[in-house]
């Protein structure tokens, strides 16, 4: 029987370049689960499991967490206390993929609200977008380095 997650829970997620982490920060009513990824890589799982999240985040992204660890692709292998700057719900970033594969307006949201902005700034390009990944996509993008800032949607 799989335990019930909760915020806080530390994920562990295998990848073919070693063991990534997350934490579980949000529950959105709509989105689900809102997973901070964290930007180190271990060929092994750390002994200090708490120096994990002062890491920097790579990248933060909704997915349906409780199934990805019912199906083998993550575990929660700690609960710890979300740090004071991840307790806060980020501003995410949204808009629709034209046939170019690019995005030309685009729209903040705050978890309720959304409000167009139309062109962002470089440092706009490092907000989180609005999705929900599927595990393997998470994985993916922890092994290709893919971060907001990259993702050709913003280029």
């Amino acid at each position: 029987m799989t335990r019930r997650i909760k915020i806080g829970d530390l994920i562990e997620i295998p990848t073919s370049v070693g063991f990534a982490y997350a934490q579980f920060t949000h529950k959105h009513e709509k989105y689900g689960v809102l997973l901070r990824v964290f930007s180190g890589i271990y060929k092994e799982r750390p002994t200090g499991l708490e120096s994990i999240t002062q890491e920097e985040v790579q990248f933060s992204t909704f997915c349906h967490l409780q199934s990805a660890i019912k199906q083998g692709y993550m575990a929660v292998v700690s609960n710890l206390s979300v740090r004071p700057e991840h307790a806060d719900f980020p501003l995410f970033r949204s808009g629709m993929v034209e046939p170019n594969r690019r995005v030309s307006a685009w729209w903040f949201w705050d978890g309720d609200e959304s409000l167009k902005v139309g062109k962002i700034t470089e440092d706009q390009k490092n907000m989180p977008i609005k999705e929900i990944c599927t595990a393997s996509m998470i994985v993916y993008r922890i092994e290709n380095a893919w971060s907001p800032k990259t993702d050709i949607r913003a280029n």
